[in-house]
């Protein structure tokens, strides 16, 4: 079967689970919170309603996010699931603040609560499904790079968290008849709406970083040098950029930098194994630039190497590379990547120009100052 319709076989059918368990959990735990004047159990059950219409909301996203790429959208629908993630953030920050809500109200109005072994036996019973959501959540979610189903998975476990809160009221209320006083139900219940509202906004942060583009992944980075280092006419990797059209989707460029005196027809030919194992091992689609390396000449080699030093005895550069030299047109050009917190890089970038015209003042110099998309 096709990785991607795998993919979104596997993520629905998670989907549903998730909708019929949910929906079993909001049935009884919100009649037996009626029935027994629960605050906190309703809330709960509330709350496994807004774990329902995020299941619904996984199970849609994915179906969309799977659309084939069209003229309007030549990269493809991946994206649709970080929407997907981000209406699943604002459903549980709002489930959060009715419940906080209604729990402000009980704790004013302080109604009689009476539980029973049935109010016991529910929310048992829900604290282990919700427990086994989390699992499947987690393993499913882990596997197949899946950004809703990451987000039920820290809901769920949430939801196991406080539905154990709950049981723990409950068998106090039990135990001492007169606990209803205390008020523990309607602190529970804000006590619950601030956990769900926070899960909300974690899942909402993720969502967003995802949706304006995170730094690009290190691990990813690392693996991707890897590969192209592996061709031995590579003399440098730098300028590694990815952008993510959804899960399943990563397309990049990079610059190598290899000997100037390489053929074009040994170029392409380089260009393609990189190209195609960066495919073949993580799935990314990625462009080359190329910088040429010609550092055989005195001259060249001794304006580098007072490049070199300059940076050595400036932490605020990252890194500089695309040297090269043209001594017919007495032109030298490179780039430089600053730290994000630098706060005078023109100054820094100006220092480094007037260094060099002191030292060889015949020459023309070029500095580009690059973005570092690395985290």
């Amino acid at each position: 079967m096709d990785s991607y319709k795998e993919r979104e076989k596997k993520i629905v059918q998670v989907g549903i689970i998730g909708i019929i368990s949910n929906m079993l959990l909001v049935v009884g735990k919100i009649l037996v919170g009626l029935i027994a004047s629960s605050i906190s159990i309703v809330a709960d059950g509330l709350n496994n309603l807004s774990d329902s219409i995020s299941s619904i909301i996984t199970v849609i996203g994915t179906k969309l996010s799977n659309k084939k790429p069209s003229r309007k959208y030549p990269y493809g629908y991946g994206r649709i699931e970080y929407i997907t993630s981000l209406t699943i953030s604002a459903i549980i920050v709002i489930t959060g603040a009715l419940a906080i809500f209604e729990s402000v109200r009980t704790f004013i109005t302080k109604p009689e609560v009476s539980y029973s072994v049935y109010t016991v036996v529910v929310v048992s019973i829900a604290i282990v499904i919700k427990i086994l959501q989390w699992l499947l959540y987690k393993t499913q979610g882990n596997k197949y790079s899946s950004e809703s189903l990451k987000a039920s998975s820290l809901d769920s476990l949430m939801d196991a968290f406080i539905s154990l809160s709950t049981l723990v009221v409950a068998i106090i209320c039990l135990v001492y008849k007169d606990a209803h006083n205390w008020n523990l139900e309607a602190i529970l219940g804000i006590i619950i709406g601030l956990f769900i509202v926070r899960t909300g906004i974690t899942v909402l942060t993720n969502s967003v970083s995802l949706l304006i583009g995170k730094s690009t992944d290190k691990e990813i980075v690392a693996k991707i040098k890897r590969i192209i280092k592996s061709n031995e006419k590579v003399l440098g990797v730098y300028d590694i950029i990815l952008n993510s059209y959804g899960p399943t989707k990563t397309i990049g460029t990079a610059h190598i930098e290899v000997d100037d005196n390489l053929t074009a027809k040994e170029i392409h030919r380089i260009s393609r194994e990189i190209t195609r194992n960066c495919y073949a091992e993580l799935g990314v689609i990625i462009t080359l630039g190329i910088y040429a390396s010609n550092v055989s000449n005195p001259t060249g080699k001794a304006i580098k190497d007072t490049i070199e030093e300059f940076i050595k005895n400036n932490i605020e550069i990252v890194q500089y590379h695309g040297f090269y030299f043209d001594e017919d047109k007495k032109n030298i050009n490179f780039d430089i990547i600053f730290e994000f917190d630098t706060i005078n890089p023109d100054e820094i970038k100006g220092n480094l120009v007037t260094l060099l015209k002191d030292k060889y003042p015949e020459y023309n110099f070029e500095i580009f100052v690059d973005s570092n998309f690395i985290e």
